[in-house]
């Protein structure tokens, strides 16, 4: 097995037993201008804070995964989406149900907490008008509902713009899940370096060495919620995946790691 390198573990793991649903708060939409570091030139960047300033971040209870690619390089050639280091991700999907019922009602709270938070999210970006999207929407509703009334076409708009929202959070034939990814390579091209993490005795140590994970595993991750905005009908909420993943267990080695 691949040990993990020192040059991994140079900067601290996240404080995890900080990062409860239950202990974090709501969240806040903010607008700042800040230097990009790629274009070299100003730009308006969106985020959630905290109620501390900090950006608003989350770990999932112990859920089942689907398709984890967490090894280094994520799903890069493993994935048709993922034929070149820039469009890979490490990622996996987390189902609502299934795997062990000591933390399902854990689970569930988080779903719906999630779902909440997701609502609140949008709202206050409608309210903000982010990329022009609720303006974009209201002037829709103005011409789609002629025969309502002001009220009730702003409701339309505020309805449609939560509709027409991408968000990681889905509920597809009855399952609930969530997919949680950030890139898998640097800016240098090289591959983002990935820490795993088990709970031993109330504390969280990092693995010695690289573990093998398949569909079926029962994983813990931790996620920063970020709102975006590409043009007026393309937009949502992210979740980038802080690459110190939880692993309660492995999965089962006939469980395929490929979608």
């Amino acid at each position: 097995k691949k040990k993990m390198t020192e040059s991994m573990t140079n900067y601290p793991l996240p404080k995890f037993s900080m990062l409860n649903f239950r202990t974090q708060g709501d969240m806040k939409f903010t607008e700042s201008q800040r230097l990009n570091k790629a274009t070299g030139k100003q730009d308006t960047y969106f985020d959630f804070h905290n109620e501390a300033g900090y950006n608003y971040k989350l770990m999932t209870p112990p859920c089942e995964s689907r398709y984890p690619h967490i090894g280094e390089g994520g799903n890069y050639n493993r994935s048709k989406f993922a034929k070149t280091p820039m469009t890979s991700n490490i990622l996996a999907t987390l189902l609502k149900d299934g795997g062990s019922d000591r933390f399902k009602s854990e689970r569930e709270d988080f779903f719906e907490r999630l779902a909440e938070l997701n609502k609140s999210g949008l709202d206050q970006m409608y309210d903000a008008d982010i990329g022009g999207a609720a303006t974009a929407a209201r002037s829709k509703a103005a011409r789609y509902y002629k025969t309502k009334t002001p009220e009730e076409q702003e409701a339309k708009a505020r309805e449609n713009f939560h509709k027409a929202a991408t968000v990681p959070l889905k509920t597809q034939e009855g399952e609930t899940n969530v997919t949680i990814k950030c890139k898998a390579f640097n800016r240098d091209g090289n591959p983002r370096a990935i820490r795993y993490v088990q709970p031993t005795g109330g504390k969280y140590v990092e693995m010695s060495e690289v573990p093998e994970v398949y569909s079926g595993a029962v994983l813990g991750m931790v996620f920063t919620m970020r709102p975006y905005c590409m043009s007026k009908d393309k937009y949502g909420i992210t979740y980038t995946l802080v690459p110190d993943i939880i692993v309660y267990s492995t999965g089962p080695p006939g469980g395929s790691s490929i979608p």
